[in-house]
């Protein structure tokens, strides 16, 4: 293995460190020393000196490398990507394995064959990967591009690449959209806000992994960036967060104009979310009517209506829908729904509950909401 070392550098450093010891032996007259003269001490000394700092220098080399090597590559590859303008996108790519775990790490390049230039991107490795865990372009194997005059944006998967034009050089500055330790990467105070807003908690913390967002639309010509909330996944419940968030370039940051759309901008978020995400938690139960409720089966059915406007009212957290809570169905032993249609915010909806399930103000909002 190629350790790197400069060889003048190490056998100087031998060198040095050979006379420094055993000059300051002579120099004391350590007892060994004491019955022969300065130069028999030195020859001496060195002839007993140079296999010792041999070995123990090819030892301490021996551990360094041994250490390294259990630090293990595998998986290296180079992938490529050609992009619509004709530059190519090319990831260097492997996985390494440590002491404490693994990391996928890709290394990515942005090529111009006409020009042959090529501009390093960034870093964008995995902590804590699997051996198996895919590639980038594995992952996200169409990635997007975008150009507005000078100004060109790569999206690859959760991440956003804009590529900064400097008099020196072009450099590329990298966030993700998705949740990275508990904050979404173009989340600022604002959209933090906006997010609490719609939490009875008021705490966005106690709901880390439960929400993410996607790429949804970028716009350059108008610097504006819209992200889409993703299915959640299962166990997870995200109906409670607004479909989209919308950032611009539009406002400053400290003394620094936006000049990239990560500027949280609340009122195309609200015009994109539209009316049935104006009002936000605690829930606004005077938007709710309740206009019919029917429970039973395809051949029969009772109406409940009376049943769930009262159930609604007197609880909080709502009813769950059974035989006991609503009353004696009808066609007993059959497959029985509650099915419930209601107005919020003049806009009419149906929900339907099969039996088991939990129903409220706050599961009809949501129902109209998706």
């Amino acid at each position: 293995m190629d350790l790197g070392f400069n060889k003048r550098i190490s056998w100087g450093l031998i060198v040095i460190g050979n006379v420094a010891v055993f000059a300051g032996a002579i120099y004391f007259r350590l007892p060994f020393f004491l019955s022969l003269t300065n130069r028999q001490r030195f020859l001496i000394s060195a002839v007993i000196a140079v296999p010792i700092v041999f070995v123990t220098y090819y030892c301490m080399v021996a551990l360094f490398i041994a250490a390294v090597d259990f630090a293990s590559t595998s998986d290296r590859r180079t992938e490529s990507v050609t992009l619509p303008s004709g530059e190519v996108l090319e990831n260097h790519t492997y996985y390494q394995s440590g002491w404490d775990g693994g990391d996928r790490f890709n290394k990515l390049f942005l090529k111009n064959p006409a020009k042959r230039t090529s501009e390093l991107v960034g870093d964008l490795h995995y902590d804590d990967a699997e051996e198996n865990t895919p590639s980038l372009f594995a992952q996200f194997p169409h990635p997007q591009e975008f150009t507005y005059r000078n100004k060109k944006v790569l999206v690859i998967g959760p991440y956003l690449c804009d590529r900064i034009n400097s008099p020196k050089a072009p450099y590329w500055d990298l966030t993700t959209i998705n949740w990275d330790n508990g904050k979404l990467g173009l989340l600022d105070d604002d959209a933090r806000a906006y997010l609490k807003s719609f939490l009875p908690t008021n705490d966005i913390p106690s709901n880390q992994g439960s929400v993410r967002f996607v790429f949804d639309s970028l716009d350059l010509t108008n610097n504006i960036l819209t992200v889409k909330k993703q299915m959640p996944k299962e166990g997870e419940n995200s109906d409670e967060f607004p479909p989209y968030l919308v950032f611009s370039a539009l406002g400053w940051n400290a003394d620094s104009i936006y000049t990239f759309p990560s500027k949280f901008d609340i009122a195309r978020t609200k015009a994109k979310n539209g009316l049935l995400w104006d009002n936000t938690v605690p829930p606004d139960i005077s938007s709710i009517t309740v206009q019919s409720a029917e429970f039973g089966t395809r051949r029969e059915i009772a109406d409940v209506t009376a049943r769930v406007v009262e159930l609604l009212h007197t609880n909080a957290d709502g009813f769950t829908v059974n035989v006991k809570t609503l009353g004696n169905g009808p066609f007993p032993g059959g497959k029985k729904h509650l099915i419930i249609k209601y107005e919020f915010k003049d806009f009419n909806f149906t929900s339907t509950n099969s039996i088991g399930e939990d129903v409220s103000y706050q599961t009809l909002i949501n129902n109209a909401r998706k």
